[in-house]
């Protein structure tokens, strides 16, 4: 069940989710190097089961599925009931996929079900992360794998930096402040993630510092993307931003995408983690 005061349930089922739905396609593009990290680091079999945490519209459990064959299984589990219908719309013939709108905190799956566990930045968003981690050991298969991505600072991505940064430019709002509250950046920290692992049974782990890139292809997308997703689009709707501030925030992006990002390598320069975890 989920908390009706559970801010992320109400965030990823609101129409502040949206833009995640309009822009699946192209976020999807933006995430592919990071979704090789992540996919490529795992060693999928035929018939394996696996477990995909805060898949959103799809794109990694699609990838598994593939990879397991018809006698494997994926179970994709998400709070976004608009993201799990657009999944459930992409993907309704693929027959082994299953689709779970439970929360991974207090879902009760059975114990050693999974030979894989992933996520693509679905795991920052736990109101109770060592509750979560600890579920997901016990559902792994003894040598099974949890793999996710997560981002560092936002400083080190400019497809978050550039849009923050024009916001500070255009209203001089204080810029946000990151702590360990559920949000893409709760995992900013190496040494929080191995304290939650170890709280959650996990001994046998690595962390991985990655830098890649994210694709820039459009930038009229990729600037009204930056105005609806992301920490400077958040900034924008904490402070009710006025039209004129929005307008000049929009500039401002458009301008650092054309000076900086389409004028030189058409990508954007990101740091992520790569977090790998064994059940012995």
């Amino acid at each position: 069940m989920f908390s009706p005061s559970n801010k992320q349930y109400q965030y990823w089922n609101d129409k502040t989710v949206l833009p995640w739905v309009n822009y699946d396609n192209q976020m999807n593009e933006k995430f592919e190097n990071i979704s090789r990290v992540l996919l490529e680091n795992i060693s999928l079999r035929k018939g394996e089961k696996v477990l995909d945490i805060g898949c959103g519209s799809g794109f990694t459990s699609y990838y598994c599925s593939k990879k397991v064959g018809n006698n494997g299984e994926v179970t994709a589990i998400d709070i976004s009931k608009p993201l799990l219908k657009l999944f459930n719309t992409k993907y309704k013939k693929i027959k082994n996929i299953t689709t779970l709108n439970k929360d991974v905190e207090n879902y009760k799956f059975k114990n050693n079900s999974f030979d894989h566990i992933i996520s693509r930045f679905g795991i920052m968003f736990c109101e109770n992360p060592i509750n979560a981690f600890s579920n997901i050991y016990y559902s792994l298969k003894e040598g099974g794998s949890f793999s996710f991505v997560c981002w560092t600072n936002w400083r080190r991505s400019q497809f978050h930096s550039i849009p923050v940064y024009s916001v500070k430019k255009a209203a001089n709002y204080e810029l946000p402040k990151i702590n360990n509250d559920p949000g893409p950046f709760a995992f900013r920290r190496r040494a929080r993630i191995c304290d939650i692992l170890k709280k959650s049974n996990f001994i046998n782990f690595n962390i991985s510092n990655i830098k890649t890139t994210m694709k820039a292809k459009n930038i009229f997308t990729d600037t009204d993307i930056m105005m609806k997703i992301g920490i400077g689009a958040r900034m924008l709707k904490e402070n009710n931003a006025s039209n004129t501030i929005i307008k000049n925030v929009k500039k401002n992006i458009f301008y650092n995408l054309k000076n900086n990002i389409f004028r030189k390598s058409c990508s954007y320069k990101t740091n992520i983690f790569l977090v790998r975890a064994y059940k012995k």
